[in-house]
């Protein structure tokens, strides 16, 4: 049975959306900027942290912002 090689899945940082419709404010947090949290921290702890610094807004929908896979 032959083996696959490991496929890194880690992600390299986050995508920030903000929770409420009328926002549509997004942002994307460097890997940099991600390991400044514990691994253990879970995204949703993180949801209510985080305020849009252009309209204010409150919460987040947080999610992994994986590399684009590579051909080949």
């Amino acid at each position: 049975m032959a083996k696959c090689a490991p496929v890194a899945a880690a992600p390299r940082g986050l995508l920030v959306y903000y929770a409420d419709y009328r926002c549509g404010h997004h942002i994307t947090l460097t890997p940099d900027q991600v390991d400044q949290w514990p691994d253990d921290v879970r995204l949703s702890d993180l949801k209510p942290k985080f305020t849009c610094s252009k309209c204010g807004q409150r919460g987040a929908d947080i999610r992994p912002d994986f590399e684009p896979p590579t051909m080949g």
